[in-house]
């Protein structure tokens, strides 16, 4: 009974408030350091998965390549490209140090090939802060918009990455009770 009397004085009181939005459209300085951000993403995770597991480590150098290679889908060029027409030695240099971080995940002195991998890694970095910084201006780059623009597209780039891989099956035991049924499982 409280209840009843408590939900409709609730939506009483909510109706008298109101409540904003904002749409944001996307912008191509949201998606430029998006894909700065993603290639980071990339090569910490080779650094962090090298010497352990060489196989996967190369797997994200490959993938900071192709992010690099990808087409801007505003202006339907390559980021590498993009980043040419600003600063043609950063793209030149990044590109490199991505091949050369690749290379060094194959190599089979792990002590050698680890400060090697933390040396490309620290350069790609720097590269790509030198490449944000000739692109974006810095009151863009600082603007809440665009780093709420950058927050949800590296959202949605997770969410759709979950939303095609990453399930597996299991036996369900539903409510306490085993099951003959199969229960698949979001493993993200």
């Amino acid at each position: 009974m409280l209840i009843v009397i408590l939900i409709p004085s609730t939506i009483g009181s909510l109706s008298d408030h109101v409540v904003y939005a904002h749409t944001f459209s996307e912008n191509e300085n949201a998606l430029f350091l998006t894909l700065m951000h993603q290639i980071e993403a990339q090569i910490s995770l080779a650094q962090n998965n090298f010497p352990t597991n060489p196989k996967l480590a190369k797997q994200n150098a490959n993938i900071a390549i192709d992010l690099l290679k990808q087409n801007d889908p505003v202006v339907n060029l390559t980021w590498e490209s993009q980043i040419s027409e600003r600063n043609p030695r950063v793209a030149v240099q990044l590109t490199s140090a991505l091949n050369s971080l690749k290379n060094a995940t194959t190599t089979t002195t792990a002590a050698d090939s680890a400060n090697d991998i933390k040396t490309q890694v620290d350069r790609i970095s720097g590269l790509l802060g030198e490449a944000v910084s000739s692109r974006i201006p810095k009151e863009t780059l600082n603007n809440s918009t665009t780093q709420t623009l950058v927050l949800a597209n590296l959202a949605n780039d997770r969410i759709s990455y979950c939303s095609s891989s990453c399930w597996y099956r299991r036996r369900g035991i539903s409510q306490g009770f085993e099951s003959n049924s199969t229960i698949y499982i979001k493993s993200c």
